[in-house]
C-alpha cells in the first residue's frame, strides 16, 4: 500500500473513531464499511489493516449498537486474516471485543477467560494501557457477579495504571464503574465522588455515551437519598443522550431507572410502564441482566398493586435468571422478593429459609443496602410469627445498616417495623411505639416516598383502633387508602 493510500485509510479509521467517541455509531460503522471497501480494492491486500478495522467495526457494534452477533462474525474474520498466534497485538484486541459480547450476553465465565488472556498477552507485549483495560474489564464482570471486594481490587489497579498512562478515557470509566462498586458496598459518599470524577472527566473529552452513564449513576446516588427531583433531572439527561446518540442499553437502563423514581413516589402504573420498556428493548438486545433487573421490579410493583400471583411469576423469571448468570447481588435480592411474597402467601418457612439465603449472599458481598432489607422482611416474619422480641432486634440492625448507607426508604420501613414490634400493653411500649410510627411518616412524607407513607399511616391506624383511639385511627386509615389508591396499589 502506497503513503497516499496509507494516509487515505488512517483518515477513514479516525474518523471512525470519533464518530464512536461521540456516539454517532451509525456513521462510525458507514466509515469502517468503505474503509474495507477500499482496502479490498488495493494489491497487495493489507491483511493486517483490514484486521484493524473489523476489530474496530466490531467494537462498534457490540458496545454502542448491541449486535453481538454480527459482531462476533467480524472478530472471527479478523483472527483468520492474522492468525492467533502471528500478531498478539490483533489477537488481544480480538479476544478483549469477544470478552464484551461475552459480557454483555451474561456468560460472565468466558468473559472472564477472554480478559484473563488478554492482560497476560497485555503483560507480555508490556503494554501498560492494555493491563489496565483487561483489569478494569475484569472489575466490571467480578462487579456483575457480586464479588464486590475483587471487583474493587481490580478496578483500581486499572485507574492506577491510567493515570499513570494519562489515558482520559479510561480514568473516566474506572471512576464510574469503581462508584458503582462503592453504591453497591452501601458507600453513596464515595460512589458519588467517582461518579462526578467521571462525569467531568467525560465532559472535558466530549464523550456523550460516558456522560450520559454518569449522570444515571448520580441520579441513582440522588434516588437513593430520596432526593427525586434532582434524580430525575439526571436521568432525563441520560434519557436524552441515549436517544441522540441511539445507546438502547442505555434508553433501557434510564427507563428502569426512572420507573424506580415513579414507584418510590407511589406511581405504581407509571413505574410499570418505564419497567415494561427497560424489559422490551432488553429481550430484544438479548441482555439477561437487564431482563432480570426488569422481572425483579416488576415483580415488586405487582406485589404492591395486591397481585401476588404475576408478582411471584415476575420473581421466579428473576431469580432463573440471576442463577444462570451467576449474579450474586441478583440473587440475593430476588430471594429477598421472593421471600416477601411467601409471607404474604403465609409460607413462613420457605419464608424463613429463603431470606436466609439472601442474607448470607448480602453479607458475603458487603451489599449494606439489601441487607437491611433482608433484616426489614425478618422483621415483619417474626411478627407474623407473634415473636416481637426477635422483630425489634430485626428492626433496630435494618435502622442502623439503613441510617449508615443513607437508605431513607429502609429506614422508614425500618421504623415502620420498629413500631410495630414496641407496641405492647404499658404505656411506654404504646409510647414508643407512636414516636417510631410518626418518625417514619414524617421522613416518608418529607421524600415523597408515598406508598411507604400509605403503609405507616395504615400500621399507625391498627394502633390507634387497639388503643380505642377511634377518630385518630380513621383519619390514619382513610389517609393510607388515599395514598394507597393514589398509587394504583
Amino acid at each position: 500500500m502506497n503513503q497516499k493510500a496509507e494516509l487515505f485509510l488512517r483518515a477513514l479509521r479516525g474518523r471512525s473513531e470519533v464518530y464512536q467517541f461521540t456516539g454517532k455509531y451509525h456513521k462510525g460503522t458507514t466509515d469502517c464499511e468503505n474503509a474495507l471497501i477500499f482496502c479490498r480494492s488495493q494489491t497487495p491486500k493489507d491483511q493486517s489493516a483490514m484486521a484493524h478495522i473489523e476489530i474496530e467495526y466490531a467494537h462498534i457494534l457490540e458496545s454502542g449498537l448491541n449486535d453481538y452477533d454480527r459482531a462476533r462474525e467480524l472478530i472471527e474474520m479478523a483472527l483468520k486474516r492474522v492468525g492467533r498466534k502471528r500478531n498478539l497485538e490483533i489477537f488481544a484486541k480480538c479476544l478483549s471485543v469477544l470478552g464484551s459480547i461475552f459480557w454483555h450476553k451474561g456468560d460472565f465465565a468466558k468473559a472472564l477467560e477472554c480478559f484473563q488472556k488478554v492482560r497476560r498477552i497485555q503483560k507480555q507485549r508490556n503494554y501498560l494501557k492494555g493491563v489496565g483495560t483487561a483489569s478494569h474489564n475484569m472489575g466490571i464482570v467480578y462487579w456483575n457477579k457480586g464479588e464486590l471486594d475483587t471487583a474493587l481490587r481490580h478496578l483500581k489497579e486499572a485507574l492506577a495504571i491510567f493515570k499513570k498512562s494519562n489515558y482520559q478515557m479510561g480514568i473516566g470509566m474506572a471512576s464510574n464503574n469503581t462508584g458503582l462498586v462503592y453504591y453497591n458496598k452501601g458507600d453513596l459518599r464515595a460512589a458519588l465522588s467517582y461518579y462526578q470524577t467521571s462525569l467531568h472527566i467525560f465532559t472535558e473529552i466530549g464523550h456523550k455515551m460516558g456522560i450520559g452513564m454518569s449522570a444515571g449513576n448520580i441520579g441513582t446516588v440522588y434516588r437513593v437519598r430520596e432526593k427525586s427531583h434532582i434524580a430525575l433531572e439526571y436521568y432525563h439527561k441520560y434519557l436524552s443522550i441515549a436517544e441522540s446518540i441511539g445507546d438502547k442499553r442505555g434508553l433501557g437502563i434510564v427507563s428502569n431507572n426512572i420507573g424506580g423514581i415513579y414507584f418510590a413516589r407511589g406511581n405504581l402504573n407509571t413505574a410499570l410502564r418505564y419497567y415494561k420498556k427497560h424489559l422490551s428493548i432488553s429481550k430484544d438486545k438479548g441482555d439477561r441482566w437487564g431482563m432480570s433487573c426488569a422481572y425483579g421490579n416488576m415483580g415488586i410493583a405487582y406485589h404492591d398493586k395486591g397481585d401476588l400471583v404475576t408478582a411471584l411469576q415476575c420473581y421466579e423469571k428473576d431469580l432463573s435468571l440471576s442463577k444462570e448468570l451467576r449474579d450474586k447481588r441478583g440473587t440475593g435480592i430476588a430471594s429477598i422478593n421472593m421471600g416477601r411474597a411467601f409471607m404474604d402467601t403465609g409460607q413462613y418457612d420457605a419464608a424463613k429459609k429463603i431470606l436466609k439465603d439472601a442474607e448470607k449472599i448480602m453479607e458475603n458481598i458487603g451489599d449494606k443496602i439489601n441487607l437491611s432489607n433482608v433484616y426489614i422482611h425478618f422483621s415483619e416474619l417474626a411478627i407474623l410469627q407473634e415473636n416481637r422480641k426477635t422483630a425489634r432486634q430485626f428492626a433496630q440492625r435494618a435502622l442502623s445498616l439503613a441510617r449508615e448507607t443513607g437508605g431513607k426508604i429502609q429506614e422508614v420501613a425500618a421504623l415502620r417495623m420498629l413500631g410495630v414490634a414496641s407496641f405492647g400493653k404499658t404505656r411506654e411500649q404504646q409510647k414508643k411505639a407512636l414516636a417510631c410510627f410518626k418518625h417514619s411518616i414524617r421522613i416518608a412524607e418529607k421524600q415523597n416516598l408515598r406508598l411507604e407513607q400509605a403503609k405507616s399511616l395504615y400500621e399507625l391506624g391498627k394502633i390507634f383502633v387497639k388503643t380505642g383511639k377511634d377518630r385518630e385511627a380513621k383519619q390514619s386509615l382513610e389517609q393510607a387508602k388515599a395514598l394507597f389508591k393514589g398509587a394504583g396499589a
